[in-house]
Protein backbone atom coordinates (compact mmCIF):
# COMPACT_ATOMS: atom_id res chain seq x y z
CA UNK A 1 0.00 0.00 0.00
CA UNK A 2 2.88 2.53 0.74
CA UNK A 3 4.12 2.03 -2.63
CA UNK A 4 1.06 2.94 -4.35
CA UNK A 5 0.78 6.04 -2.24
CA UNK A 6 3.86 7.05 -2.97
CA UNK A 7 3.33 6.49 -6.90
CA UNK A 8 0.18 9.07 -6.56
CA UNK A 9 2.21 11.36 -4.61
CA UNK A 10 4.93 11.64 -7.34
CA UNK A 11 2.64 11.94 -10.47
CA UNK A 12 0.94 15.32 -9.19
CA UNK A 13 5.00 16.66 -8.54
CA UNK A 14 5.91 16.01 -12.10
CA UNK A 15 1.96 18.16 -13.17
CA UNK A 16 2.92 20.76 -10.97
CA UNK A 17 6.76 21.24 -12.13
CA UNK A 18 5.56 21.17 -16.22
CA UNK A 19 3.46 24.60 -15.11
CA UNK A 20 6.85 26.50 -14.11
CA UNK A 21 8.91 24.79 -16.64
CA UNK A 22 9.13 27.46 -19.13
CA UNK A 23 9.73 30.28 -17.15
CA UNK A 24 12.60 27.89 -15.06
CA UNK A 25 14.08 27.19 -18.87
CA UNK A 26 13.94 31.03 -19.55
CA UNK A 27 16.26 31.84 -16.83
CA UNK A 28 18.37 28.91 -17.64
CA UNK A 29 18.43 30.23 -21.26
CA UNK A 30 19.60 33.52 -20.12
CA UNK A 31 22.07 32.46 -17.60
CA UNK A 32 23.15 30.23 -20.58
CA UNK A 33 23.17 33.43 -23.27
CA UNK A 34 25.64 35.47 -20.57
CA UNK A 35 27.76 32.50 -20.40
CA UNK A 36 28.32 31.51 -23.52
CA UNK A 37 27.78 35.62 -25.12
CA UNK A 38 26.10 34.43 -28.19
CA UNK A 39 22.48 34.04 -28.60
CA UNK A 40 20.93 30.22 -29.14
CA UNK A 41 20.09 29.34 -32.66
CA UNK A 42 16.68 27.96 -32.99
CA UNK A 43 15.08 29.28 -30.13
CA UNK A 44 11.37 27.93 -31.47
CA UNK A 45 13.01 24.53 -31.24
CA UNK A 46 11.71 24.21 -27.71
CA UNK A 47 13.15 20.20 -27.15
CA UNK A 48 16.61 20.00 -28.97
CA UNK A 49 16.88 23.36 -27.80
CA UNK A 50 16.66 21.96 -23.74
CA UNK A 51 18.53 18.98 -24.91
CA UNK A 52 21.06 21.09 -25.84
CA UNK A 53 21.14 23.33 -23.00
CA UNK A 54 21.36 20.06 -20.58
CA UNK A 55 23.87 17.80 -22.01
CA UNK A 56 26.33 20.77 -22.07
CA UNK A 57 25.20 21.65 -18.35
CA UNK A 58 25.63 17.79 -17.03
CA UNK A 59 28.73 16.97 -19.36
CA UNK A 60 31.09 20.10 -18.37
Amino acid sequence: MRLRNSSKRSLPKRVRFKLPLWLVTNQILMIYEIKQKTPLINTKDYPTMLKRIYRINFQS
